[in-house]
């Protein structure tokens, strides 16, 4: 019995290990959402404060928008992710369409962020590239000099 014990023991460190661990990415993931979401209500804001000039009822809504995913960032953050799991379960049954239209938005809404952190690398890498080209290119010419 002195084996069962210390493989069950054996076992439930494994599972607490994991458990850990998927805690921790789950925490780390809350968070680059919370951040992001917190990025798309800054870039909301500025367009309310861009349409100010020209469409004051448009600024408002577009304002009270970026207000509201400000709000979700701080939930999201601060929220434990079994609660907001059980939380958007329980709106997907109550507004199954309005949740498929929402899930399409965010979609979107990470895949431009994607698109644009891709873009934002790739010209970062060109500008390396190209400063390491004319580098050897200067060493080249002062070796063979």
């Amino acid at each position: 019995m002195s084996t069962n014990n210390t493989s069950n023991t054996s076992a439930s460190r494994v599972m607490r290990g994991i458990k850990d661990s998927v805690s921790g990415q789950v925490e780390a993931q809350k968070h680059r959402a919370a951040e992001g979401i917190g990025g798309m209500a800054d870039g909301v804001r500025r367009l309310s404060d861009e349409l100010r000039g020209h469409n004051a009822q448009l600024a408002n809504l577009v304002g009270s928008a970026g207000s509201r995913l400000d709000g979700l960032a701080s939930k999201l953050r601060d929220s434990d992710p079994a609660v907001i799991a059980q939380e958007v379960a329980r709106f997907a049954r109550q507004r199954p369409a309005l949740f498929v239209g929402a899930a399409f938005v965010a979609g979107l809404g990470v895949s431009q962020l994607l698109r644009t952190a891709a873009l934002a690398e790739g010209s970062s890498s060109s500008g390396q590239d190209q400063a390491s080209a004319s580098m050897g290119d200067e060493l080249e010419s002062s070796v063979g000099a």
